[in-house]
């Protein structure tokens, strides 16, 4: 792995059931200390589940059948065409500061290189649909469920789990419906301390 964000991939020409062999190229390369951690989870995924399907993960350009751009990387290799994975952006109601509508540019930049394009969710597709007449498909992030089990008890705590605060991922919204349910319990990765919450700071992925 020593992109920052495409893959190349060879895909088969059903993809819909597992594989044992053959089938098309994809270069899927990330640089996992330079990662967004959400968008490296997702590459991870890819890296694991698509060659059930028979898709060959590969690290060179010249040898992918399809390139996978995500959010704002751009990696072109001529005659081949790319798909551009959108991880959202980052919407104008909000004040991000400086560099952030930079960071909207680059990713409108790879989806116009690209042949075609996917969103995490019905909601991301619509903000592309009417503001850049793309028609992404959409693909969710799904939970591994061999990985992720439920608790066999139960442990009656509310969980707020993000990686980062900023506008759309506001620990204040948490701390004020805690506020309001003093008699039950929060569990945070970020916030305030307070009586019925309790701030475990951003955990790592294996556990």
């Amino acid at each position: 792995m020593n992109l920052d964000g495409a893959q190349e991939f060879r895909f088969p020409r059903d993809c819909r059931k597992p594989q044992t062999g053959g089938g098309k190229r994809v270069d899927q390369g990330i640089s996992p200390p330079r990662a967004n951690d959400g968008i490296l989870r997702v590459i991870e995924a890819q890296i694991e589940h698509l060659p059930k399907f028979g898709v060959e993960i590969t690290q060179n350009l010249s040898e992918a059948d399809v390139i996978c751009n995500h959010g704002t990387t751009l990696y072109e290799s001529p005659g081949v065409p790319s798909v551009s994975v959108s991880h959202g952006m980052y919407w104008s109601r909000q004040k991000w500061g400086d560099g952030f509508l930079d960071v909207n540019h680059d990713v409108v930049e790879t989806m116009r290189h690209s042949v075609a394009h996917t969103a995490p969710s019905e909601w991301v597709a619509r903000a592309l649909r009417r503001g850049g007449y793309w028609y992404p498909e959409v693909v969710y992030h799904g939970i591994d469920g061999e990985k992720f089990l439920p608790s066999k008890e139960r442990r009656n705590y509310v969980l707020w789990n993000k990686a980062r605060a900023d506008f759309v991922s506001n620990p204040e919204d948490m701390m004020e419906v805690a506020k309001y349910l003093p008699s039950k319990k929060f569990l945070t990765t970020i916030g305030k301390q307070t009586q019925n919450v309790r701030v475990v700071g951003p955990q790592p992925i294996r556990r």
